[in-house]
């Protein structure tokens, strides 16, 4: 399965509370989802859900496979 930056962004600023945001450049917000998004990916418990996990920083996107999916 593939999943681009920008759906996985637009979800994280749907939860965001901390409207500074705003007020910061577009590129900085952009660089910092980015920094906390490949931080997360490489904790041990987020790595063991997928069996396979490659994050594609050129082309903007995420290809995974759930280890164990609830269905297809």
């Amino acid at each position: 399965m593939t999943s681009g930056f920008d759906e996985i962004f637009s979800r994280f600023m749907l939860k965001v509370t901390d409207y500074s945001f705003v007020e910061m450049e577009d590129d900085l917000v952009y660089d910092m989802m980015i920094g906390w998004m490949v931080s997360t990916l490489s904790k041990p418990y987020v790595r063991r859900i997928f069996s396979s996990l490659v994050v594609d920083e050129d082309l903007e996107e995420i290809e995974f496979e759930l280890a164990n999916p609830e269905d297809e």
